[in-house]
């Protein structure tokens, strides 16, 4: 799959914004989303781990709870998704926005809402507000947001040790997915180049050593 200019304007703009590769940023886009900003996957057992008692007794006899509780995810099919966050959100906003990740880079809703305001259902819904409205931006700022909240793994994307980008982005040792990832990075090289925006900052870093298919569709 070519990167269109849609999607080049997205990983310019958030490695401008970050120093993170744009080659590193294409990869992981098209491993998480196929570079559709639409793209959520919702996992539930997050509220059946962490959230009060009310707002799991909320969700009693949903679709929500059977996933969350068997300790599954909600992607795979359209419905799915949208079902469990659906039901989530109803019972709390925040928890719903929380278990959801959105849009190309598929960022978890607890680091893409950090950027509206505090963590709570009033930021959710202004975060869900704005992702409806424009898929495309709200990528993009959720992006930043968690590359410049987890910027200590910056240096394995400078290093392009994708092994080790993998475990801290993808959250485990997944060698296919570093494989994936790897791949369209260099498909991103060849069609566009390597440069990071004029602009993006820069840090100095250690060279580390060289080293799921697109997820529901809301």
């Amino acid at each position: 799959m070519a990167f269109t200019q849609q999607h080049i304007d997205a990983i310019q703009r958030v490695s401008a914004a970050t120093g993170v590769p744009p080659d590193v940023l294409g990869g992981i886009m098209m491993r998480e989303s196929n570079g559709n900003p639409r793209v959520i996957a919702a996992n539930p057992r997050f509220v059946f781990k962490k959230a009060s008692k009310r707002v799991q007794d909320r969700l009693a006899g949903t679709y929500a709870e059977k996933k969350g509780r068997a300790g599954k995810a909600c992607y795979g099919t359209r419905s799915g998704a949208r079902t469990c966050f659906k039901q989530v959100y109803a019972a709390s906003p925040m928890w719903g926005v929380r278990i959801v990740a959105w849009g190309y880079w598929q960022v978890l809703g607890l680091y893409a809402m950090r950027s509206y305001g505090p963590i709570n259902s009033e930021t959710a819904k202004t975060f869900y507000e704005a992702f409806k409205a424009d898929p495309h931006e709200t990528s993009i700022r959720a992006a930043i947001s968690w590359w410049n909240i987890n910027s200590g793994v910056k240096k394995y994307a400078l290093a392009r040790n994708y092994s080790k980008l993998t475990k801290k982005y993808f959250g485990g040792t997944n060698e296919r997915y570093a494989r994936y990832v790897a791949k369209y990075a260099a498909k991103y090289r060849e069609q566009v180049g390597t440069d990071t925006p004029a602009g993006a900052p820069q840090r100095a870093v250690a060279q580390a050593p060289a080293a799921k298919g697109p997820r529901i569709l809301y």
